[in-house]
């Protein structure tokens, strides 16, 4: 439990990091990667919410990081799943978010 936590911790990290890094820059790809099938598994308590599967620039492309089971920051918050946005340029991932 406390490992799974931890691993949620620090994917979250991860995500909120590169969220940050892809707002000052944004990369295109030509086609949306495909979607891939996600077993949730149990929550770990019913506070816990669903964190869907994001995608982070990575030196030239896109790499998914695994969805995972978080917290909200304050009760009442609900997350906002990533989206890909279509341009002129092609698409670019747009970050979940707590809202």
């Amino acid at each position: 439990m406390k490992r799974n936590l931890l691993i949620s911790a620090l994917i979250a990290g991860l995500v909120l990091t590169a969220s940050y890094s892809n707002a000052q820059h944004r990369h295109y790809v030509n086609e949306v990667p495909h979607e891939v099938v996600v077993e949730r598994g149990v929550a770990p308590s019913p506070a816990h919410v669903w964190i869907a599967p994001e995608w982070v620039w990575h030196g030239d492309r896109y790499v998914r990081v695994e969805g995972h089971w978080g917290m909200p920051p304050r009760p009442g918050r609900v997350w906002v799943p990533g989206s890909w946005q279509g341009h002129n340029a092609g698409y670019h991932w747009v970050p979940g978010r707590w809202r």
